[in-house]
């Protein structure tokens, strides 16, 4: 598992090592101490730092990208030069897609199991208490609606 991590650190973004690290975990296939050792004597890699990234991420409670729709979009904030938010962690006690705790923005990457009533019902009240405590949260079923509403907020945000 350490040299498959560290050998996909050179192709896929934090997030989505971060994913791989939440399951191997989950399957009890990561050893944290061998992985950090591996990444020691890894010669020629020069993107450990990303892998030390998903590290971090996942330590801090991130499960990483959990669909094609959400590696996108945070390919996406990279290629725009966009600051990088915290991927599928809590926000006041609710695990959020993406946010920035500093802006109170949350982003939302609504995939078609949404459409059903229940997740919708659930979907509504999440975000009534989110709005209530002062986070803006912004719902698109795709990712690039997500970016377009992003970037509609940000420019409205700037003085």
């Amino acid at each position: 598992m350490p040299r498959l991590l560290i050998d996909l650190s050179d192709s896929l973004i934090a997030e989505e090592l971060t994913a791989l690290i939440h399951q191997a975990a989950y399957l009890h296939l990561l050893d944290l101490k061998a992985l950090r050792a591996a990444m020691q004597r890894a010669n020629g890699h020069h993107k450990l730092a990303v892998l030390e990234q998903a590290i971090e991420a996942w330590l801090d409670g991130s499960a990483g990208t959990r669909s094609r729709g959400e590696t996108a979009f945070r390919r996406a904030l990279t290629a725009l030069g966009l600051p990088r938010p915290l991927t599928n962690m809590k926000a006041r006690g609710i695990e959020v897609d993406f946010h920035w705790p500093d802006r109170q923005l949350i982003v939302e990457i609504d995939g078609p199991n949404h459409n059903r009533p229940p997740t919708r019902v659930t979907d509504r009240s999440r975000d009534d208490e989110l709005a209530a405590a002062g986070w803006t949260i912004l719902r698109a079923p795709t990712y690039e609606l997500a970016l377009e509403k992003l970037r509609t907020e940000v420019d409205r945000n700037i003085p």
